[in-house]
């Protein structure tokens, strides 16, 4: 339990390395519900730094988190579109991950 506490406190300076501004509007996590994760040393790291938590959805095996954000965003413009062969297909899905991870998103 020490260990996984300890990797907690490095994840905010390494945060801010990767992507700075990043912390200005405050870090929402998702994690799974493992002990370590949930435990009472972690839960109030999380707490200090205001990093908020976000709930998984039911579980459901049709649903996943990027069903919600992540896929919308890629198949909407790809919408309608007509690939005439997979090598074209996935240079398209390729430049419109380019596209969406611009910002450093991904």
């Amino acid at each position: 339990m020490k260990q996984v506490f300890q990797n907690q406190v490095k994840f905010r300076p390494e945060i801010r390395k990767m992507g700075p501004g990043m912390l200005q509007n405050g870090v929402s996590i998702l994690h799974d519900n493992a002990r370590p994760h949930i435990g009472a040393p972690v839960v109030a790291l999380l707490e200090k730094y205001g990093w908020e938590r976000l709930k998984h959805p039911s579980y459901s095996p049709d649903l996943s988190p990027p069903d919600f954000d992540l896929f919308p965003k890629l198949k909407e413009p790809l919408r309608g579109i007509r690939f005439l062969n997979l090598d074209i297909f996935n240079e398209g899905v390729s430049r419109r991950i380019r596209e969406i991870n611009k910002d450093g998103v991904l």
